[in-house]
């Protein structure tokens, strides 16, 4: 089965998740700019990943969007990198971490 890593909202180009489906997880690719999500699709198809990595929108506090995210869960493992630079996203973020994790299961690496 393998881990199943989902990279928190603002993947950007999904190194991240792409490096970590590339060792074997089963990756979850969000970001919250739906512009962003063919350049996603494009990195996943690019590195012969679409097997283990799928790509959605994630606005953080975003109701519909965190169901959806959570719905391809559990997660053993959430990361994210540049997610916190804007104190005024920190609870919409928190609130979505806190929907996408199962505690003492979901590691989080931000």
């Amino acid at each position: 089965a393998g881990r199943r890593a989902g990279a928190s909202a603002r993947t950007g180009t999904g190194v991240g998740g792409l490096a970590a489906a590339a060792r074997g997880a089963r990756a979850v690719l969000t970001d919250g700019a739906p512009e962003l999500l063919p350049l996603l699709q494009a990195n996943i198809r690019s590195n012969g990943l679409q097997h283990r990595v799928t790509c959605r929108r994630l606005g953080w506090g975003e109701a519909a969007d965190v169901a959806a995210a959570a719905a391809l869960g559990p997660f053993d493992l959430i990361i994210g990198s540049d997610l916190l630079y804007a104190p005024e996203s920190f609870p919409a973020l928190v609130d979505t971490l806190a929907a996408l994790t199962t505690p003492g299961h979901t590691e989080v690496l931000l």
